[in-house]
């Protein structure tokens, strides 16, 4: 994605800023005096003053310049990091497409069907290898919990995991490897035994060294 504006034109307005400041203080500073002046040593005392003030504003302004090349390293530090970050799927040639709000005054019994329509002609564009929907797109910053029970587990235990609403495919189109078990499909229909896809902090957390493949969760 090309790069924000506002991070961009910051260091170079605070540039900007620095030099017309650092530049025309000197100046505004040696038009008080006269030339003819400095040349025959008039004036020590003014000079002393002068000096020791272009000498402060040098000492600002390498600990400005300082300051802001820290800054800059810093920030070219975190973007070289986000872009590094294994964030469970690929971002490369994904888009995400908000549907219009009309979709949410559809019948419940009729949503089935305008997805899987809706689904098909996407994928008939050039270009387009794989279409899915879902409740919440990855790192949306939206997200749904609820206390759940598990199976093996106490019921007094008080357990709660983030969860989301996806469409058959969904993993293969954002990129995410399934490692055990399989991804959702057309089989996964109202009325047929719901089944869930975990994460492996989730396996992990809930369900130990077990196999978690087979294995009941449920509200």
């Amino acid at each position: 994605s090309p790069p924000s504006w506002l991070v961009v034109g910051f260091p170079l307005g605070v540039s900007l800023l620095t030099g017309i400041v650092f530049g025309v203080a000197p100046a505004l500073n040696g038009a008080k005096s006269a030339p003819i002046d400095a040349l025959r040593g008039a004036g020590r005392s003014a000079g002393d003053r002068g000096r020791r003030l272009r000498q402060s504003l040098i000492v600002f302004q390498v600990a400005l310049s300082l300051a802001l090349v820290t800054c800059a390293g810093l920030l070219g530090r975190s973007l070289r990091n986000l872009e590094t970050q294994d964030f469970g799927f690929q971002v490369d040639g994904r888009y995400v497409v908000d549907l219009a709000p009309a979709f949410a005054t559809l019948p419940s019994d009729g949503l089935e069907t305008t997805y899987a329509r809706l689904r098909e002609r996407l994928q008939q564009v050039p270009g387009i290898l794989d279409v899915s929907y879902s409740l919440y797109a990855p790192m949306s910053g939206d997200n749904w919990s609820h206390l759940i029970a598990v199976e093996g587990r106490s019921p007094s235990e008080r357990l709660q995991a983030s969860w989301n609403r996806v469409g058959p495919g969904y993993f293969e189109a954002i990129g995410t490897p399934i490692l055990r078990g399989r991804t959702f499909d057309e089989r996964d229909r109202p009325g047929t035994p719901l089944v869930a896809v975990v994460s492996e902090t989730f396996a992990r957390r809930f369900f130990g060294n077990t196999d978690p493949i087979g294995r009941r969760i449920g509200q």
